[in-house]
């Protein structure tokens, strides 16, 4: 059988879902991308890349027709590399997923095959209307390619939530895995980023901030001062992801006293390498809000080894390993006060006292990870189901020449 993945990024989540699938001897693989980590490769898996258009990316927040210009100007050259594609390859399987464009017309590419579309959206959101107007485009978007494929998957039922009405009832959820293979601790790693050098031994916080709300604002800044003043060694590196907050503080870092101005990192978006260095290096994760579902930035901490605090998790979140809670205060993760910043100080403060307590927390939080979220355990059954419904189309395309 002949299996074509597409996607933004390689090998992204799809990469162990193509070397199981490559294992077989009796399918052949390809993976096209726009972009592909540095270095990787997936056994079996021959790797191309993805030409589309350039449509270059406005600085600004692009209303819902810029949006769907650009992808439409990308997903054009991507037509035209697929049927490229498509008349050396033939797939009988297409996976894809990309809420840009890229594989905005990969159905009419390959009209013979059999599509299987993964549609997502950002859970930092806390509803459908906090969405920026490109993501809304994005969204209308996959809802164009879920109409269009036999088979469509999210990764949990609130970022089904988010679609219409109309589209929910053709998105099935499928449970998230962690890359625990890549997404791994390792105690010689060197986190470098912005002007930040942070070596093994060094101790760091880092703070992920993307749905913050800037109301609260002053809170995180009450928070940042104490943790520089009581620990006059300690860095603080703090990820915006695109947080518009971040001006906020760039603003405001240049008013500290030098001993801790030199020590609070500002970063928007880390290179993939490097934010899985910061899970490596930390001391102690902070995840300073709640978000309405936890974010799979939680899950990459803890397969990496990194001691986890984050306000109390929702009672969904359970673990397929045994059914039970998967976020445990005190085994695997820590709880974040949500009375203030001065408790929320003292907390972080009497976890970073105790370094032996937080290795130990780091541990069992990969040991979780693996346990529960690992590709090895998700992907087998994951593809089982693609297989039979495979055979359902098949079955469907021979009832039809009949």
């Amino acid at each position: 059988m002949r299996i074509l993945f597409c996607h933004e990024n390689f090998p992204g989540r799809f990469g162990f879902m193509a070397e199981h699938l490559a294992a077989n001897p009796e399918n052949e693989v390809l993976f096209a991308s726009c972009h592909q980590r540095r270095g990787a490769t997936v056994p079996g898996v021959r790797r191309i890349i993805l030409r589309t258009e350039a449509a270059r990316r406005s600085p600004q927040e692009e209303n819902c027709a810029q949006a769907w210009c650009r992808a439409t100007l990308s997903g054009k050259g991507g037509y035209a590399f697929l049927q490229r594609i498509n008349a050396e390859f033939q797939p009988h399987w297409v996976l894809s997923s990309a809420s840009r464009g890229a594989t905005f017309f990969v159905q009419r590419a390959f009209p013979q095959a059999f599509h299987v579309f993964y549609a997502g959206v950002d859970e930092t959101n806390r509803q459908p209307a906090d969405l920026a107007e490109d993501k809304k485009a994005e969204l209308d978007m996959q809802c164009v390619q879920i109409l269009q494929s036999r088979l469509c998957f999210v990764f949990s039922a609130r970022q089904r939530a988010f679609f219409p009405p109309a589209i929910r009832a053709n998105l099935r959820c499928a449970t998230p895995w962690v890359d625990t293979d890549w997404m791994c601790p390792d105690s010689t790693a060197v986190l470098r980023c912005e002007e930040l050098e942070h070596v093994p031994g060094q101790e760091l916080v880092s703070f992920d901030v993307r749905h913050f709300a800037a109301a609260l604002a002053k809170d995180l800044r009450d928070l940042f001062v104490g943790l520089l003043a009581a620990r006059p060694s300690c860095r603080v590196l703090v990820c915006f992801g695109g947080n518009p907050m971040r001006k906020l503080f760039e603003a405001w870092r240049p008013h500290l006293p030098d001993a801790m101005r030199r020590r609070l990192h500002l970063a928007n978006f880390l290179p993939l390498a490097e934010y899985r260095n910061m899970f490596r290096v930390t001391r102690l994760h902070v995840c300073a809000d709640a978000a309405p579902s936890p974010l799979p930035g939680c899950l990459e901490a803890m397969s990496c080894g990194a001691a986890l605090m984050l306000p109390a998790p929702p009672a969904s979140f359970v673990s397929l390993a045994s059914g039970a809670a998967f976020l445990k205060p005190g085994e695997n993760m820590l709880p974040l006060p949500q009375n203030g910043p001065q408790e929320q100080l003292a907390a972080v403060l009497r976890a970073l006292d105790r370094p032996d307590r937080l290795a130990d927390l780091g541990f069992a939080a990969r040991r979780s990870v693996v346990a529960a979220y690992s590709p090895q355990k998700l992907v087998p059954p994951h593809v089982e189901t693609v297989l039979a419904e495979y055979e359902r189309f098949r079955q469907g395309q021979r009832g039809d020449l009949a």
